[in-house]
C-alpha cells in the first residue's frame, strides 16, 4: 500500500501533492466513544482548497467533527488523513510545526508536514479499542 501511494506522488512538488491529497480523500472506520476514556483519539488532517492550509485537529468522534468543519466552512475542505494516537499527540504535532502556523490549528504545508500526512495515510497507527469495522 505504501509503495503504491508513493508511486502516485513521486516527483510531485508540494502544490501537486496537496492537490492529489485533496482529490483523494480518505474514509475512516466508525469508532465507539469509549476510546477517549481509554486515552485514545484521532488526530486528523484537513486541507482547504482555496488557501492550501492544513488543519491539524483531534477528536474522539471524527465523523461528527469533520462534518462540523465542512458544514461551517464557506470554502471546500477535504479530510485527507488521520492517526490513531494517545491524547497528547495532537499538541506535540502542533509544537513540531509551530513555525508553519498560520492561525489557530491551521498550518502552511512544507515537505515535513506533507510527509507526516502521507505516512498517516499509509499507516494510521495502532487499532483503537472499540473500532467498529
Amino acid at each position: 500500500m505504501q509503495s503504491e501511494l508513493f508511486k502516485q506522488i513521486s516527483g510531485k512538488n508540494h502544490q501537486e501533492i496537496l492537490q492529489w491529497l485533496f482529490d483523494n480523500p480518505v474514509q475512516v472506520e466508525k469508532q465507539y466513544s469509549g476510546a477517549y476514556e481509554l486515552g485514545f483519539q484521532r488526530v486528523y488532517f484537513l486541507i482547504c482548497k482555496t488557501t492550501w492550509l492544513v488543519k491539524i485537529g483531534s477528536t474522539s468522534n471524527i465523523h461528527n467533527r469533520i462534518a462540523q468543519h465542512c458544514n461551517a466552512s464557506s470554502v471546500p475542505l477535504r479530510f485527507v488523513a488521520y492517526m490513531n494516537r494517545e491524547l497528547r499527540v495532537e499538541r506535540e504535532i502542533h509544537d513540531q510545526f509551530t513555525g508553519l502556523r498560520s492561525h489557530s490549528e491551521w498550518f502552511r504545508a512544507n515537505g515535513h508536514l506533507l510527509e507526516l500526512i502521507l505516512q498517516a495515510r499509509s499507516d494510521p497507527g495502532p487499532t483503537i479499542p472499540g473500532i467498529v469495522k
